[in-house]
């Protein structure tokens, strides 16, 4: 079986323990994240080979990165040392009434030093399948967003297999019109697109399943410029509603380009947000890649996502077996014995 690579930055997460504020911690508890390195995590620990393409600092936190990595059975032959600085971010966890909150700290990182001269691209793609990146990179510098293109464009010429989480961020970019404008040539072509663009560049939408109708037709009516004018095989996404004291429901939509497909509505109790959609992404890329259908691919993701957010950390350390097990009984409270 080929690899899956996913390129992107890997960073140290810092949370205060106990649900403090950041500006009353003392201490902080410290996990590694990042949008790609979190699917090349869930996608090894569902049992596919893995690839991280990154730069990281030639220090012990590179190779404590590496460690962490390695004990999650992702290769990291082709991670790159280079830079100064390993990229970090402060993360507030939300509790009841009180949203969650990010400080970011990776102006500067390795990841940025990135370059494509850096790679040996017929090295690389030999042993790939499919390539997973995000919008969040593409925003980080312009160096790397060429960089990355070029990779991107010589895997298309392959027909290596694209995925795109589009992971839209306002504090990234000057405007929704520069982010479309920048990452329309990737997701052209691609084969699977979580979340979409709208034809309308001035308006950013997201659905809200508490508020928001979402039958069939009006998510085909915001899909097909997707599949129809930017050639993108399948568009999938989270429908997600919740309430302030971290009860939530979520299920999955897919569309072929033909027609929709959903999971059941799952509802839970939120231990952690952080990674959930990276976890969606990892379900559905695994259900691709074995050559699922596209109702199993659209369960087991969503499954896989709710069962992220009942543990702590930004990776899915769910197995294959225990997302079939939440799927088979959709029962989050018994004791495995």
């Amino acid at each position: 079986m080929k690899k899956v690579l996913a390129i992107g930055e890997i960073l140290l997460r810092l949370t205060p323990p106990s649900n403090l504020k950041i500006c009353h911690a003392s201490s902080f508890d410290f996990c590694f994240g990042g949008a790609e390195a979190n699917v090349a995590v869930g996608l090894s620990n569902l049992g596919l080979d893995t690839i991280m393409l990154t730069c990281l600092p030639d220090n012990d936190l590179g190779k404590l990165v590496k460690k962490f990595l390695r004990g999650n059975d992702v290769d990291c032959k082709y991670i790159i040392s280079k830079g100064d600085r390993l990229g970090l971010y402060y993360y507030e966890e939300g509790i009841s009434a009180r949203k969650a909150k990010v400080i970011y700290d990776r102006k500067y990182s390795s990841i940025n030093e990135l370059r494509y001269e850096d790679i040996n691209i017929d090295e690389l793609l030999d042993e790939v399948e499919l390539i997973h990146i995000s919008g969040i990179s593409l925003a980080l510098s312009k160096e790397l967003n060429d960089t990355l293109i070029k990779i991107i464009d010589e895997a298309k010429k392959r027909s290596i297999k694209i995925s795109v989480d589009l992971n839209y961020r306002n504090s990234l970019w000057d405007s929704y019109e520069d982010f479309v404008k920048t990452i329309k040539p990737i997701v052209k072509d691609s084969y699977i697109c979580f979340g979409w663009l709208n034809k309308d560049t001035s308006n950013f939408k997201v659905f809200d399943a508490a508020t928001d109708i979402v039958n069939d037709d009006s998510l085909i009516e915001q899909f097909k410029y997707m599949t129809e004018e930017l050639n993108v095989k399948n568009v999938v996404t989270t429908l997600r509603s919740g309430n302030a004291y971290n009860y939530h429901t979520l299920s999955g939509v897919l569309f072929d380009g033909k027609k929709i497909y959903r999971a059941s509505k799952y509802e839970f109790s939120m231990v952690s947000r952080i990674g959930g959609g990276d976890a969606f992404a990892a379900g559905v890329i695994n259900g691709f890649i074995k050559n699922e259908s596209p109702e199993k691919i659209i369960e087991f993701a969503t499954a896989t996502a709710v069962l992220k957010q009942t543990q702590i950390g930004d990776v899915s350390m769910s197995s294959e077996r225990e997302v079939l097990d939440l799927i088979e009984n959709k029962n989050l409270g018994s004791v495995n014995r």
